[in-house]
């Protein structure tokens, strides 16, 4: 029988067994079960990528019980044809039976014949199988000799059709299958195919025994790139090290069972001239053909990229044309560490032209990477001055510092460009120490060479709009404001960017003095300056300060709109973990909070409050920590809800962030006075530095956010100190001066605390007539919880008013109801907003001589006028004017207009 030839050998054709080892890596094998109808299945990858050992886990689970499957695993010796033919029939035999005895015969006659016959006569008698057999070629880059080749490619084309081929190799076959791949009927695995997946190395790891957390799996699935073989070296090695993290941290191609492996399977057996190819070639991060002629001095890098593709040398196209290329990171690390240890000089002289190749070919990371790498600092260091700008617009932040980080101090200081960028950055991630110090070294270098040459009007720009920034990040409106002054006689006018974000530094501050009307009258201006150079990143900036524009302008609606696209944004530029997202995240869960989604905004403030003080203004820290205090406060949670407020102040001491702490102190206030703990509300404002110098005051000339909210800290402590008369009367002044400025958000909540201190103090009808407003403003802006949160003292006005009967007919009836539904306790943050009713229109809201005056009014007319044309007083308009004010919850003309057209009473 031919199945007992001594020139057979037996373990060739067996079956390997399946390692119990291994791991199931059910989705190639899925895969395979999908592409066992092709004529060829085609696995090719560098040594140690686990084709055999997935083709066993194969053939040993199979989904068809029928399946028959032969193997040849092949070795130099079947590079000949009639070697190659003997092992196919062979293992032909083990799975069909009495088949090809014509063609064993000739075979062992040893009559000279054309392997061409010799295949011919094999396929004819294939012809009879009748089931389906799989014919396993493994290791195929054995096979070279071109007869044996061709040999190899006529039974692939003329084979029967119950004959198909699964071939592994480490290089491209060495047959032509383009037409196979053309017809359809050729299924191809890549390197990539066979990469372990992280869930594959996380089960990896635990059948090794190695307890690994995530992010050391993490780290060991991106050190091994998913290499089979890297993984199982490295568990290998891992079964001596005490600390599995440590070890996988400095886990390299360089690392000796690597290494000796990556020497001797995979160097050793390349050409020499290969080999020098891929040492000096292996410096290079990404490689292509004419770069490698230029850095490497040679002029045949084509041909011998080629060859290290063919032979399957962990060499990957990094592009679809093929142009770019890359190799595996452990083998890059193993080919680095060879040629710096067996010849420093030249790896050096190396990385130097591949910097000056990369400066020619605009590659800024590459050219300052490779510059450091030679050991030039000064060059690297002239090199980031020049494309740091370009590197920190592209989103790289890490990558510019970890850049600059290995420059020398003294290198740096002559770098004031990339010392304006890292200011940026330190800025951005609220290092304000670190941008404070190098923003001093910068100004202090541009002195210097003011006094010796001049400076260009580029860098007075930067240097200006770096002030500006650290100004505005720090909280610091004051100074931000100054600089703003300074910005017209310095920008050159060539940067939307620099533009938009300076005059950014004048809105915020403008938005904090309740100049909410002009600052979103400049939104769609200033926003086209960022959107005009592609800064998405600066847009959700941008928009994180229009957000809390619309809510203090009553618009809620808008800002939840500018909000939800800043998260957008930031998730698509810096990914759904990103401290960015946090920033407009906790805006916007302020907004849901005012109209009382109270399930939505506990759900952004539970996922972002801890990533709060990462990145971004103090606007969302005020939004995320007193929003995050009254929910814990309406879950009747109230150590909660001081364990928040106290987290607060302690980034406020930290950073220095008065506002912050103003507003802290105004919610802890507010929560100590409902539970009847006026001494230590007296005892924290006395000891708050940011609040105790706040007189209780009204208003001044340029009277901030702040100021209001300490003013109220005041009030409320005057009237539980017996002192409600001066209390009052500066809410009173509070309540004109934010009205004037169209800020309805902070109108509510202000009139809610005087109606609930006249209430306290007997003035029940006083009281409604200060609230009423407030609860006009529910309806036009669908904002709720500033009056909901002031408590009984407002609940007792809303259920007088309602059980009074005067409220008979009236558009407020039926919200005020709603509002008196609703629980002051802790079971209101199980009660939906109540849904404001649709007002009626008509004389039921305006009579008609309102309406006929509010019709003149938006014609432009004047108080004048109007009285003139009408046969009126001007202080009966007046009266009329404030009537149709109150009944729209309206506190100018502008305003009244727009909401008697939302209403339809007028055209």
């Amino acid at each position: 029988m031919a199945e007992s030839n001594p020139q057979l050998l037996a373990t060739l054709l067996a079956l390997p067994r399946a390692d119990a080892r291994l791991i199931e890596r059910e989705r190639l094998i899925a895969k395979l079960d999908g592409a066992a109808g092709f004529r060829v299945i085609h696995l090719r990858a560098p040594a140690g990528f686990g084709k055999s050992s997935l083709l066993a886990s194969w053939v040993h689970t199979p989904c068809d019980p029928a399946r028959r499957v032969a193997w040849v695993s092949l070795t130099e010796t079947h590079n000949d044809p009639r070697s190659l033919l003997r092992y196919v029939v062979a293992a032909l035999r083990t799975a069909a039976g009495a088949i090809g005895e014509a063609t064993l015969t000739l075979l062992n006659s040893n009559v000279p014949m054309n392997p061409a016959a010799l295949v011919t006569t094999l396929i004819n008698e294939l012809g009879g199988l009748t089931a389906d057999i799989h014919l396993v070629l493994d290791d195929c880059h054995h096979i070279t000799n071109e007869q044996t080749l061709d040999t190899l490619r006529l039974l692939l084309e003329h084979a029967p059709a119950t004959l198909r081929f699964v071939l592994t190799s480490r290089e491209a076959l060495g047959v032509p299958v383009g037409r196979l791949r053309q017809l359809g009927q050729l299924y191809e695995f890549s390197p990539r195919d066979l990469e372990f997946t992280a869930d594959e190395v996380s089960r990896f790891a635990a059948r090794e025994q190695l307890d690994l957390g995530p992010p050391a799996l993490a780290t060991l699935a991106r050190k091994t790139g998913g290499w089979a073989a890297g993984l199982r070296l490295a568990a290998i090695s891992m079964r001596d090290e005490q600390v599995h993290e440590t070890f996988i941290e400095s886990l390299t191609g360089g690392h000796m069972a690597v290494a000796a492996f990556l020497r001797e399977d995979v160097l050793a057996r390349q050409p020499p001239a290969l080999q020098q190819f891929l040492l000096c070639s292996g410096l290079l991060d990404e490689l292509t053909a004419p770069m490698c002629d230029e850095v490497l001095e040679r002029n045949d890098s084509a041909a011998m990229l080629d060859m290290a593709q063919q032979r399957g040398l962990f060499l990957f196209p990094v592009d679809p044309a093929g142009e770019r290329f890359r190799y595996h990171g452990m083998f890059a690390d193993f080919l680095r560490q060879r040629l710096q240890r067996d010849d420093p000089d030249l790896a050096l002289d190396i990385y130097r032209r591949a910097s000056a190749w990369c400066a020619r070919h605009e590659s800024p990371s590459q050219t300052i990477e490779y510059a450091l790498r030679a050991g030039d600092s000064v060059a690297a260091g002239r090199y980031l001055e020049t494309y740091s700008e370009q590197i920190f617009a592209s989103g790289q932040l890490d990558a510019l510092q970890n850049l600059a980080a290995r420059l020398p101090e003294d290198v740096q200081e002559q770098c004031p460009r990339l010392q304006l960028d890292l200011i940026w950055i330190d800025t951005l991630r609220w290092e304000i120490r670190d941008a404070q110090r190098r923003l001093r070294q910068v100004k202090q270098f541009v002195a210097a060479q003011e006094s010796v040459g001049g400076v260009s009007p580029a860098l007075h720009e930067k240097v200006l709009h770096r002030e500006l920034m650290v100004a505005l990040l720090r909280d610091d409106f004051h100074a931000a404001e100054s600089l703003w002054a300074r910005w017209p006689l310095v920008t050159t006018g060539d940067n939307d960017y620099f533009d938009g974000s300076a005059e950014t530094a004048d809105l915020l501050p403008r938005r904090e003095r309740f100049e909410c009307e002009f600052v979103l009258a400049q939104v769609p201006r200033v926003r086209r300056k960022y959107t005009s150079v592609g800064a998405e990143f600066g847009t959700v900036w941008f928009d994180s300060i229009v957000g809390p524009a619309y809510l203090a302008h009553g618009e809620p609606g808008r800002a939840q709109a500018v909000l939800r696209g800043a998260i957008e944004t930031a998730i698509r530029i810096s990914g759904a973990e990103s401290p960015l997202v946090a920033m407009p995240s906790l805006l916007l869960a302020d907004v849901l909070y005012e109209e009382n989604d109270t399930v939505g905004a506990a759900a952004l403030v539970d996922g972002w409050l801890p990533q709060a003080d990462r990145i971004g203004f103090v606007d969302q820290l005020i939004a995320g920590f007193v929003c995050a205090a009254r929910l814990a406060r309406l879950r009747d949670d109230c150590a909660q809800a001081g364990a928040v407020l106290d987290q607060g102040d302690e980034i406020a001491n930290a950073y220095g962030f008065q506002r912050l702490a103003v507003h802290i102190l105004g919610e802890r206030v507010r929560q100590l006075l409902i539970d009847n703990r006026a001494d230590e509300a007296r005892d924290r404002t006395a000891a708050s530095v940011a609040v105790r110098d706040h007189p209780l005051a009204p208003p001044g000339r340029l009277a901030s956010v702040t100021d209001g909210v300490a003013a109220v800290i005041h009030a409320r402590l005057a009237y539980v100190n017996a002192n409600p008369a001066a209390a009052m009367r500066v809410l009173r002044t509070w309540i004109n001066y934010v009205e004037g400025r169209a800020c309805p958000r902070d109108a509510m909540r202000l009139r809610a605390t005087l109606a609930a201190m006249l209430a306290g103090s007997g003035e029940m009808r006083d009281a409604w007539r200060v609230l009423r407003p407030a609860v006009n403003l529910v309806l036009q802006t669908g904002l709720v919880r500033p009056l909901l949160d002031e408590g009984a003292g407002v609940m007792a006005v809303l259920t007088q008013a309602r059980n009074s009967g005067a409220l008979a007919g009236d558009p407020l009836e039926e919200l005020v109801g709603r509002l008196c539904e609703a629980d002051t306790d802790s079971a209101r943050i199980r009660i939906p907003a109540p849904a404001a009713p649709q007002a009626p229109s008509g004389d039921s809201v305006l009579t008609r001589r309102q309406r006929e005056i509010l019709t003149c009014v938006a014609d432009g007319s004047s108080n004048k006028e109007i009285a003139a044309r009408m046969g009126l007083t001007e202080a009966t308009v007046k009266w009329h004017l404030q009537q149709v004010y109150d009944r729209l919850g309206a506190h100018r003309r502008v305003a009244a207009v727009r909401r008697a057209r939302d209403l339809g009473l007028i055209e």
